[in-house]
């Protein structure tokens, strides 16, 4: 019993870097460029909420308790058309057709397990699986929300343009009023995401 103790008061006296978290290359790249992040749990970490541009939302469950919301700041713009997803993600197994959900950026290297390595998550950094993001198609304000289910590359290893980018679920883009010819590609076009804890009120929703 001892020696489970021992390195436990250890960790807690010292903080050795050891037992910190280890925070995603896309958490580190905000932090490093913006001095801050969007909706991080830690609250030293996050960045302040700027209502504009923003949208207005309603009131959405979590943990049986009605959280309201007054307007969502736009966070995060992508650069390339989100496509669908389907598979064995990284969080477990989905149906497109019927599962709601997104797909962020693994990391430079795809095929890594190695938690330094993530973008947003990999399979050996998954604690950014199941958290809830806010989703806008700024061409007409529809906002959902869905968890993290997946991780992809989106042909990129760099950070400025991997940490952006978002790929949904076809019934994910189904509830984002997509236009006729994006149905048609399986894809949609540019859109605002972001963790759902601009303002600190749902913590265990935000990044690392």
């Amino acid at each position: 019993m001892r020696s489970l103790i021992v390195p436990t008061l250890l960790c807690v006296l010292f903080i050795h870097k050891s037992c910190a978290t280890v925070h995603t290359q896309c958490y580190n790249y905000f932090l490093q460029k913006d001095g801050c992040v969007f909706s991080a749990a830690d609250d030293r970490n996050r960045c302040s909420a700027d209502p504009k541009p923003s949208t207005a939302v309603g009131v959405v469950q979590e943990s049986n308790k009605n959280v309201k919301r007054h307007t969502l700041a736009r966070r995060y713009d992508t650069t390339l058309p989100s496509p669908s997803i389907q598979g064995e993600g990284i969080c477990g197994h989905y149906d497109t057709a019927t599962a709601e959900g997104a797909s962020l950026w693994v990391g430079p290297n795809p095929g890594s397990t190695r938690p330094e390595e993530a973008g947003w998550l990999n399979r050996g950094k998954t604690s950014n699986c199941n958290k809830r993001l806010y989703v806008i198609n700024p061409r007409t304000g529809k906002t959902v929300y869905v968890k993290v289910i997946d991780g992809r590359d989106f042909q990129t290893t760099q950070p400025d343009v991997g940490c952006f980018q978002i790929a949904l679920t076809q019934k994910t883009i189904l509830e984002l009023d997509p236009t006729d010819e994006e149905k048609a590609k399986g894809a949609i076009g540019s859109l605002t995401w972001d963790f759902d804890n601009l303002h600190g009120i749902s913590s265990q929703q935000g990044p690392v």
